[in-house]
């Protein structure tokens, strides 16, 4: 083969990598790889390079600062996913490839390795590149042919070669590397010989054009995910297998059957999972372990027969389900169980994601219902805990989550550790008053006080829910994957506590008590809705054209008349001269801007004839002036009114000082007042000095050199605006 000697320079502009190599260099076929330097050797190896296309030929020497570095290694993943590369040449200075180093090369049609390489070949024109050593393919692509020398095909070896659509594999082979066809999916058809003793986990993982396969009576053991293949409808499982790992036949969604030889001893955790066209399926008597899960979701699946003399488990009572025969614990059940009365717990994953189940009955002896027992049975529509359950496990998900159909919940009376208060349609812990499990028709009693994490999750025929003033605390992901959930009523007055997960913020609309609205929007979890409503929002009334004040400890909550004819208004809050806070509304009493210091205000609710607007953030037991105007649209005062009011103590009881003492405060503004005089800078009510003057802030002061400003006295039992200019 000819090489070009090539003189290269390093590019600083082709692409970035977010791993670190030395340099860049154009090869003889133009494309541009990037190398990591080994001083030590003088040598470099290929580094990750992405979108390589086309015929690549990679160099024996590359030259870099004047250096001359030999290319002995291609690194792991160097040219995975490379889909537009055509045809690869592999220099006989390269003694190391990496792991996965042409995963995903769907487009490779050929793989050369030079004449000469002590360590690779390409045997036999087979456009692969095999380990010389051992006599491992590790590296093939569509056009591959395995020579009969190959002893084993290494993992990934053809991964994601979406245009291999078929193989022979030959009788020297007899190990089949970890997903070494893995993501293949147009192999139709593949051979295994019977030579063969060993294929690895997702060996055929994601082949779905490959509809049936004949394993070799040589395997002993079938691996994890080895057949996950969707389109596979029939398979031979010889008498030389014992033990069926996790997930080896998962999402065979086309398989229609299986026969279990007698040889197997243990089906792990989700074997056969995701066979949704399975209808029957016989354990034989030689199965001692049958792990979580291993027939879950295989939602057609109408009949489980345990063989006679099977000394774990047995189907007693036709019930089409296989029970622990020592533990009585029904472990898998299917759409057609009907559950004995023998049985004391109900397994975890027994019936998950039977979404064939329509109904079941719980009997009396059942004490126990463990973890995912029920969860993703959509077609379940009603279930009666009976008195005699004692635990439902609760962990992460529980036990009914995604039974989107559920709509009725009953824990018989005598329960002794849950309950259906009220008819609620759910389950109670008694003594937390805790509700743990949920559906779209449940009423949560005024009683509960918390709802459990995934209480409701995956409830997608849950439109809308009222969440009562005694629940304080909402669990982790109580209400995640409620789909067609638009509307929360959450009647507390102090928003609940939410843990992780919850809502979709931007299209739920909440509804919460109207003085409690600003708690929800300040809330760091309840603040994320884009749609916070008031429940009692029709309108407010003012019994005269008056501000009323209603203080709290922290917060005050005004109601404030409209103007016709006013443009905007503001309101103004003062403490000790300093304010505290300008709000300004527009026509519709609606907030338009806030200029605070350390507080936050939210609108409350808005009628024809007044608003009402809280302000938060005030201090307990303080006193507060207020100044609230309507303005015109040029800004001139229409009407103003102003007074005092003083908040709450910690303990809520009045505040101490003059003003308000916790209840409301009107001031009303009187206009022409002919017995208030101004003198020499000083308010004079009748002729004399009135006992006090305040300023808006509320603050008293002498009432002598009055500096311009706008100032309150108390003429005939109201206060009268007075001001001096």
């Amino acid at each position: 083969m000819k090489h070009t000697f090539l003189t290269f320079t390093l590019s600083f502009f082709s692409f970035i990598n977010v791993f670190a190599y030395d340099f860049t260099a154009i090869c003889e076929t133009g494309q541009e790889l990037a190398y990591i330097i080994n001083e030590e050797k003088k040598t470099v190896c290929v580094f990750k390079n992405s979108n390589v296309s086309g015929e690549l030929i990679i160099p024996a020497n590359v030259e870099y600062d004047s250096k001359i570095y030999r290319v002995t290694s291609i690194g792991g993943s160097a040219f995975s996913d490379c889909s537009g590369l055509t045809s690869i040449t592999i220099p006989k200075s390269v003694t190391s490839i990496g792991g996965s180093a042409f995963r995903g090369c769907s487009g490779l049609t050929s793989i050369i390795v030079e004449e000469g390489n002590t360590t690779y070949d390409s045997r036999n024109n087979c456009n692969a590149v095999i380990y010389t050593e051992s006599n491992a393919l590790v590296v093939g692509c569509k056009n591959t042919i395995i020579p009969e020398s190959v002893t084993s095909i290494g993992q990934y070896a053809f991964y994601n070669c979406s245009g291999l659509t078929s193989i022979i594999i030959p009788e020297s082979v007899i190990s089949i590397g970890n997903a070494a066809f893995c993501n293949c999916n147009g192999l139709t058809s593949i051979t295994i010989p019977k030579s063969v003793t060993s294929i690895e986990s997702n060996a055929f993982q994601g082949c779905s054009a490959l509809t049936s396969v004949n394993i070799p009576e040589s395997v002993t053991i079938i691996d994890f995910g080895t057949f996950y293949c969707s389109g596979l409808t029939s398979i031979i499982i010889p008498e030389s297998v014992k033990t069926i790992l996790g997930g080896a036949f998962q999402n065979c969604s086309s398989l229609t059957s299986i026969t279990i030889p007698k040889s197997v001893t243990s089906i792990e955790s989700n074997a056969f999972e995701g066979c949704s066209a399975l209808t029957s399926v016989t354990i034989p008597k030689s199965v001692t372990s049958i792990g979580r899960g291993a027939f879950g979701s295989c939602s057609a699946l109408t009949s489980i027969i345990v063989e006679e003399g099977n000394t774990t488990y047995d189907s007693r009572n036709n019930c089409n389900a296989v029970i622990n025969t020592e533990s009585n614990a029904l472990v898998v059940g299917c759409k057609n169980t009907i559950i004995p009365e023998s049985v004391t717990s109900i397994d975890q994953y027994a019936f998950y994601d039977c979404s064939g189940l329509t109904s079941i009955t719980i009997p009396e002896s059942v004490t126990m219902i463990d973890q995912y027992a029920f969860y993703g049975c959509s077609g379940l529509t009603s279930i009666t805990i009976p008195e005699s359950v004692t635990s439902i496990h609760f962990r992460s998900r529980g036990d009914f989550f995604g039974c989107g159909d559920l709509t009725s919940i009953i824990v018989k009376e005598g329960n002794t550790k849950y309950d259906s208060r009220n008819n609620c349609n759910a389950v109670i812990k008694t003594e937390s008053n805790t509700l743990v499990v949920g559906c779209k028709n449940t009423i949560i009693p005024e009683t509960v006080t918390s709802i459990g994490g995934f209480a409701f999750y995956g409830c997608s025929g849950l439109t809308s829910i009222t969440i009562p003033e005694s629940v304080t605390l909402i669990g982790n992901n109580a209400f995640d994957d409620c789909s067609d959930l638009k509307k929360i009523i959450c009647l507390s007055s102090t928003p609940p506590t939410i843990l992780a997960g919850q809502f979709d913020c931007d299209n739920i609309y909440l509804y919460v008590p109207c003085k409690s609205k600003g708690k929800y929007i300040l809330d760091a979890a309840w603040g994320k809705f884009k749609h916070i409503e008031c429940i009692d929002s029709e309108t407010v009334e003012l019994t005269k054209d008056e501000v009323v004040v209603e203080p709290d400890k922290t917060e005050a909550l005004f109601s404030m008349p409209k103007n016709e004819d006013a443009n905007s208004y503001t309101l103004t809050i003062q403490n000790n001269g300093v304010t505290f806070c300008t709000l300004t509304f527009n026509a519709q009493g609606q907030l338009a801007n806030i200029d605070f210091s350390t507080t936050k205000s939210y609108e409350l609710k808005s009628g024809v004839e007044a608003f009402q607007f809280t302000v938060t953030g005030l201090s307990a037991a303080t006193k507060y002036g207020y100044s609230f105007k309507a303005l015109s649209s040029n800004k001139a005062v229409l009407k103003e009114y102003a007074g005092t009011f003083t908040t709450k103590n910690e303990d809520g009881t009045d505040g101490s000082g003059q003003g308000s003492q916790g209840g409301s405060t009107a001031v009303s503004e009187v206009s022409n007042a002919t017995a208030v005089t101004i003198v020499n800078g000083q308010i004079l009510v009748n002729g004399e000095a009135p006992a006090f003057v305040v300023t808006v802030s509320g603050q008293k002061i002498a009432n002598a050199n009055l500096k311009a400003g706008v100032y309150f006295v108390v003429v005939d039992g109201e206060t009268v605006k007075v001001v001096v200019n």
